[in-house]
């Protein structure tokens, strides 16, 4: 049950990670996409909002995070999708 558990919050997290990878390295100042935009806070910290569709929805989801945390995401993500294509070979063998 944990296993399944795992591989579902695995799956929905790499889903995102394709749109979030995208661009996640991209610079704010070259975020210039109609999915995404610039906005700053009260206290001038600048985010970074995307427009993102979960897998599963045809609704788009306003997502606004630094881009220093879309960066972490994206990183995780890959990380993560690393680590389970070396599970699944292990266990191929």
């Amino acid at each position: 049950m944990a296993l399944l558990k795992l591989l579902i919050t695995s799956m929905i997290t790499l889903s995102m990670a394709g749109a979030i990878a995208n661009d996640a390295t991209n610079p704010p100042e070259k975020a210039k996409a109609k999915n995404v935009e610039i906005v700053k806070d009260k206290n001038g910290v600048e985010y970074v909002c995307k427009r993102i569709r979960p897998t599963g929805s045809r609704i788009k989801r306003k997502v606004c995070l630094t881009q220093r945390k879309w960066d972490d995401m994206a990183s995780q993500n890959k990380k993560e999708l690393r680590r389970l294509q070396d599970q699944g070979s292990m266990q191929k063998r």
